[in-house]
């Protein structure tokens, strides 16, 4: 009887096993826009920042930023890419400039236009203001290089993919790379999600500014590393951490010559999904 009873639990066991293996959970990740899609953010941005100048520092501050992110989808063409009107406000305080015992509160908005396909990758952004060349360069490549393109097809957890950008400089061409990974899918805030992490750098050229003829150019060379909690039936972005690294280097002009500037900057973000509905 007990060899019975042991043979059945075996038996039961390894149908359990080939039921899970060929059971194995898959998902699609693609965003699902739709006209009258309206989604709210709130983005929450500790940074530390040291500033060098011909390798002696000159500034270290900490600040927090709090930003408020609006989007909405106001149209979808044949292909399927959306476009998206974004409204942006953030809020930060800083000691003033004259008398470092009083405290500014600064408030910034801006609104941009982006054309997104289903799969996430950014084809094209503009900006509602006159947001001068050099900002729009750096966000463009900044949606080039860190925004994630989902694959094609069902994709099962440990699934890894690797997101390369070509960036030419005057003297030389580097190349960025971020691998991203599904490590699990979970329930995040009432959403079933993709948990997919990530790592890797980011290359950010930086132009002349019309705003600061002073400033010559540099880069941005950026570590970066996250998670993402994708909301794989409803298509949205539920929540994402996100830890930066910069080492930028840039050139300025002044009354002594050409100065060297050095900008090292410890940043962490909390991105969050707190509404969504459809007009």
């Amino acid at each position: 009887m007990k060899n019975v009873t042991a043979t059945i639990i075996i038996c039961f066991l390894a149908i359990s096993l080939l039921y899970c293996s060929q059971g194995e959970q898959k998902v699609t990740l693609r965003f699902k826009y739709e006209p009258g899609l309206n989604l709210k953010y709130e983005q929450l941005t500790k940074r530390n920042t040291k500033v060098f100048e011909n390798g002696e520092m000159t500034e270290s501050y900490s600040r927090n930023y709090d930003m408020t992110v609006k989007q909405s989808v106001v149209g979808i063409a044949a292909d399927g890419t959306a476009e998206i009107v974004e409204e942006d406000s953030w809020v930060y305080i800083k000691p003033n400039e004259k008398d470092s015992t009083i405290i500014d509160t600064v408030m910034h908005s801006r609104e941009l236009t982006m054309n997104v396909a289903a799969n996430g990758k950014v084809v094209k952004v503009g900006f509602a203001d006159d947001t001068d060349a050099a900002t729009i360069s750096y966000l463009r490549n900044y949606f080039e290089q860190a925004w994630p393109v989902f694959p094609d097809g069902e994709l099962p957890v440990d699934y890894s993919w690797t997101q390369t950008a070509t960036v030419v400089m005057t003297d030389e061409t580097l190349e960025a790379s971020t691998t991203y990974s599904i490590k699990s899918l979970v329930r995040e805030a009432g959403y079933d999600c993709a948990v997919v992490d990530y790592s890797g750098n980011m290359l950010i050229p930086l132009m002349p500014s019309a705003k600061k003829p002073e400033f010559i150019g540099g880069i941005d060379r950026i570590k970066t590393s996250g998670v993402i909690y994708f909301a794989y039936k409803e298509g949205v972005v539920v929540l994402q951490r996100e830890q930066w690294t910069i080492h930028g280097e840039r050139q300025k002009r002044s009354d002594k010559g050409v100065v060297d500037i050095t900008v090292e900057v410890e940043l962490d973000s909390d991105y969050t999904l707190v509404h969504r509905e459809k007009i």
